[in-house]
């Protein structure tokens, strides 16, 4: 059977403080093209509403993600683990093939030319050169031993569930760790916890890395 169709009832029966559980909308259409198509491939079914989280399940992938305002590491990495350690009971799942960390942030700002002055960018194609003009960068680099893809959208805008609208800066950072198969799931989860530790330090590090002192400065940062 589809995965998407057995983890989701498994999942509300072994974690407490489930609030919903809501088909999405890539369910709706037929498996043989969700199957043909490799766009499709880890395109989220199901989304369960779970304390501060959601958890997306589709047919090859299961996505931990954060509900605003954002926990901390600490927290969001102790509830990817529980359902990590939920999910070793089923003998259905034999490895792991990638696993990610994923942050995205808008920061607020008007102008293309205040959005450029966020991040560290000298943006030129020929003769041209970015001055107040809308703009969209994506680099695919390794670091740390793990392959990132890092995509900067000037110009983008957000609706929230609270009905606050938001324009700015987008900085997405995709950092992906390829795992050994050969590797039984249930062995895998004894020892992921320090190796989330490690992506999450490289991601975290690739984010910041792409500020400016303004965009550091805007953000408000608290230093323990």
């Amino acid at each position: 059977m589809p995965m998407s169709s057995v983890l989701p009832g498994f999942l509300v029966g072994k974690l407490s403080d489930i609030k919903s559980v809501n088909n999405l909308p890539a369910m709706e259409l037929p498996p043989g093209l969700r199957n043909s198509d490799q766009n499709l491939f880890f395109a989220p079914l199901v989304q369960i509403e779970w304390k501060g989280f959601n958890i997306s399940v589709g047919d090859r992938n299961i996505v931990v993600g954060c509900k605003l305002p954002y926990p901390r590491w600490s927290k969001f990495k102790s509830a990817i683990l529980e359902v990590l350690t939920v999910l070793s009971e089923l003998n259905s799942i034999k490895s792991v093939q990638r696993y990610s960390v994923k942050y995205v942030d808008l920061i607020p700002s008007k102008s293309f030319s205040d959005q450029a002055d966020l991040i560290n960018l000298d943006l030129s194609i020929g003769k041209f050169k970015q001055k107040n003009e809308k703009f969209y960068v994506r680099l695919d680099l390794s670091e740390d031993g793990f392959s990132h893809i890092l995509n900067v959208v000037a110009g983008a805008s957000v609706d929230f569930e609270n009905g606050e609208h938001r324009e700015g800066l987008v900085i997405d950072t995709d950092s992906i760790c390829n795992s050994n198969e050969s590797e039984s799931f249930a062995e895998w989860t004894k020892h992921v916890a320090p190796a989330l530790d490690k992506l999450h330090q490289s991601n975290k590090s690739i984010f910041f890395g792409c500020l400016s002192e303004n965009g550091l400065k805007l953000l408000e940062p608290v230093y323990a």
